[in-house]
């Protein structure tokens, strides 16, 4: 806030979030256009000349901010990309551990299913063998 000749030059610079930028850039581009409209109807030349240059500075100090929005905004953008890459990336590596988990599911089934298997052979071979040798006492 300035008062240049009885003229209170209010001028707010602040970027927060995008969604506000427009706003404030219509607000500031309303409070120039209305400054500008007075100093019109005024005829203090040196005062119109000293707030011109007043409006002037304070509307390159928005363009300064304003295109340092637009550098940041292009850095978030690019973090996101690199975001979504490590999200994909991290997407494959749990499909591939849940594929895993199946294959290792199976190995265990399989495995199960032939100590079963080796059990009933070894248990039909002892029984043979029992039968056998019971059979071969009696002669």
């Amino acid at each position: 806030s300035s008062e240049i000749g009885g003229w209170n030059i209010t001028l707010l610079i602040w970027i927060s979030p995008a969604s506000s930028l427009q706003k404030q850039v219509s607000v500031m581009s309303m409070n120039l256009s209305a400054k500008l409209d007075e100093l019109q109807r005024g005829d203090r030349h040196l005062e119109t000349t000293v707030a011109l240059c007043e409006i002037r500075s304070q509307l390159q100090e928005l363009t300064k901010s304003v295109e340092s929005c637009q550098s940041e905004v292009s850095e978030v953008k690019r973090d996101m990309v690199a975001i979504k890459q490590e999200l994909d990336t991290v997407q494959q590596v749990k499909e591939e551990i849940e594929e895993l988990r199946e294959y290792v599911d199976r190995l265990e089934e399989h495995s199960h299913r032939r100590k079963l298997r080796l059990l009933e052979q070894g248990l039909t071979f002892f029984l043979s063998y029992s039968i056998f040798s019971a059979v071969l006492g009696m002669l």
